[in-house]
């Protein structure tokens, strides 16, 4: 629920049902892939984790090309560079109206 004069903005991307741009040049994300070489290791139950991480001291890149998902990614782009297209950004904005000391709504203002 809103309190008067607040706002709330969904921000998200809608991949499915739209045609993917072509390729700017460098190979796509091999998402599927990925994600069943995780599955393969990790199950098919998705985990959040518990509690707060853990401060981190390295790049995620540097630990990603120690792994068999660097050595895969490696294979497809020696360069490291991928693209990705989220798909179409869609925004909703909902607005609740607030009041001034004299009781007016302040929509439309």
């Amino acid at each position: 629920m809103l309190e008067p004069g607040g706002a709330l903005a969904l921000i998200f991307h809608t991949v499915d049902g739209r045609p993917a741009p072509p390729s700017p040049g460098p190979p796509a994300i091999p998402h599927t892939e990925i994600e069943a070489l995780a599955e393969k290791y990790l199950g098919s139950t998705k985990r959040a984790g518990q509690g707060p991480a853990p401060v981190r001291t390295h790049r995620f890149e540097d630990v990603l090309a120690r792994t068999r998902f660097g050595e895969r990614l490696t294979s497809r782009s020696p360069e490291g560079i991928f693209w990705d297209w989220p798909g179409d950004t869609e925004v909703i904005v909902a607005r609740k109206p607030g009041y001034d000391a004299a009781g007016r709504s302040s929509f439309g203002a």
